[in-house]
């Protein structure tokens, strides 16, 4: 009897780490990871990230510069929709946000239904902390976690290209896959962000 409830542990385990779902209600993709290699390059960074998880296709950012001159002023959410869309075929939509809730209920959507990350905007600081671009600047965020219960969203997993690149020492770059509490911190506010449509 003892065997059969260790193997029966064993095989939900495997069945909710397939689709997705680790301990206390945790949703991550394993998307590849680069840092950016211009200061201008986050959301081609992003861009380049999303776009071979979603195809295994690798392109450099400065091929997606070359077939996208606009992104050397900045990426903004009409060039990084427009970038993932040629790149992958697939449709993206820009959502703003005017409440955390809306926002984690778009990020708990995508990653535990659509098994895809999703791109927000935010700000890079300064190693004390402030801000140095407000709202300029991509991250992707590749999970969440939930409460036990899995009802309450507790926090995401977040991706920042500045971490690694040359840039960093200029500002304060989360690490890969940091677990951020909530949006409203330091590093960003949920108004502008980019997903996957649900019709793909």
């Amino acid at each position: 009897m003892k065997k059969r409830s260790v193997m029966l542990v064993a095989v939900c385990f495997l069945m909710l780490s397939f689709y997705g779902i680790g301990v206390a209600g945790e949703y991550k993709v394993d998307v590849p990871r680069h840092s950016q290699e211009q200061l201008v390059f986050c959301g081609v960074a992003v861009a380049q990230c999303w776009s071979e998880y979603l195809t295994g296709e690798k392109h450099s950012q400065y091929y997606l510069a070359t077939l996208y001159p606009e992104v050397w002023g900045g990426v903004s959410a009409g060039n990084l929709r427009d970038i993932l869309k040629s790149r992958t075929g697939k449709n993206f939509q820009i959502n703003d946000h005017s409440s955390e809730s809306s926002a984690f209920k778009r990020i708990r959507e995508e990653l535990k239904d659509q098994k895809t990350p999703l791109a927000i905007a935010g700000n890079a600081c300064s190693p004390s902390g402030t801000p140095k671009t407000p709202m300029k600047h991509w991250m992707l965020i590749e999970g969440l976690r939930m409460d036990s219960a899995n009802k309450f969203f507790q926090g995401s997993y977040v991706d920042d290209p500045l971490y690694g690149s040359s840039f960093a020492s200029s500002y304060e770059a989360l690490r890969p896959r940091t677990w951020v509490k909530d949006l409203f911190t330091k590093w960003w506010l949920p108004k502008n962000n980019l997903r996957q449509s649900v019709d793909d």
